[in-house]
């Protein structure tokens, strides 16, 4: 279930995509705005996929700190865009959510960081 707010996401991104593909419009900018889970860091990675290919451009990245455990899951992304060798600035949000999910599920950043 709780990749149904992700899935309904990248669903949008690939349909704008496959539309902006057919039509052959230039790449649209975007700016990734998640909170710092796993399943947003392979939208991450699926980003800069498309990014690479030519087909986005990769802005920038805002963490906000809903699910998300701070400060590992900032340096998990500065790890994740120097690995994907990625120049958008990752950035933190001054907002707030709420953590909706427990500690289990948010320290997956931490383990991933370790």
């Amino acid at each position: 279930i709780f990749f149904s707010k992700m899935r309904v996401q990248l669903l949008g991104v690939f349909l704008s995509l496959a539309l902006r593909l057919c039509l052959g419009a230039p790449a649209e900018s975007v700016v990734y705005i998640q909170d710092g889970s796993i399943d947003d860091f392979m939208g991450t990675i699926l980003l800069a996929a498309e990014h690479a290919k030519g087909t986005v451009n990769f802005v920038g990245e805002v963490m906000v700190n809903g699910d998300s455990a701070l400060p590992w899951s900032m340096s998990v992304a500065a790890k994740l865009h120097a690995l994907l060798d990625l120049d958008a600035p990752v950035a933190l949000s001054q907002c707030r959510g709420f953590n909706a999910f427990p500690w289990e599920y948010r320290a997956d950043t931490v383990r991933v960081d370790a």
